[in-house]
């Protein structure tokens, strides 16, 4: 009963990630490897931002650390990405992107756990967490492949609308009378 109760919980969650991916593919045109990067990137910003403004000395060792975190994940992503990229291109799936999907599964609920527990106490440092988790969500998501963002192709689209109206009109063929006998 809780199995099922999780399963619909986790289908109903990585139903709105999916959405989201969409949206930010079609919007951007960049893919969910860019959009988990950015989440994590800010997650682990305002986590070391807010650290700092509680203990300085967290300067030391927190924001070095971070870093290299950050750095380890981005390249995760992307290999994880590619990884899905070049099975989808064999129209298989890659066993190892499956595990650590499922790997990104546990994260995900571990820092959204942690930001739900922060929520009361510390909102900004829970939102942190949930930045952290969500990017691992993210990397759950079905792949899109990358492609114009919006605003070009809106721009190309009203290129060519301008093009077809302010085409010259075709000048109607003469037929004389004569050549219709």
């Amino acid at each position: 009963m809780i199995y099922e109760a999780y399963n619909k919980l986790d289908n109903a969650l990585m139903y709105g990630v999916n959405k989201t991916v969409q949206a930010w593919n079609w919007t951007t045109g960049r893919t969910k490897a860019d959009l988990a990067s950015l989440q994590i990137v800010s997650g682990s910003v305002l986590f070391n931002t807010l650290s700092c403004v509680d203990n300085p000395r967290s300067l030391i060792f927190g924001i070095p650390l971070s870093t290299l975190v950050i750095f380890y994940m981005n390249h995760e992503f992307k290999q994880s990405e590619k990884k899905e990229v070049d099975a989808l291109e064999k129209e298989a799936r890659d066993l190892s992107v499956e595990k650590e999907k499922r790997r990104y599964q546990t994260l995900g609920y571990i820092c959204n756990f942690l930001g739900m527990v922060k929520i009361p106490r510390m909102p900004l440092y829970a939102l942190s967490d949930i930045s952290l988790g969500s990017s691992f969500y993210t990397m759950r998501a079905e792949y899109l492949p990358p492609r114009k963002d919006c605003v070009r192709r809106g721009l190309e689209k009203l290129a060519k609308t301008l093009d077809k109206i302010t085409a010259p009109a075709p000048e109607p063929a003469l037929i004389s009378y004569k050549a219709l006998q």
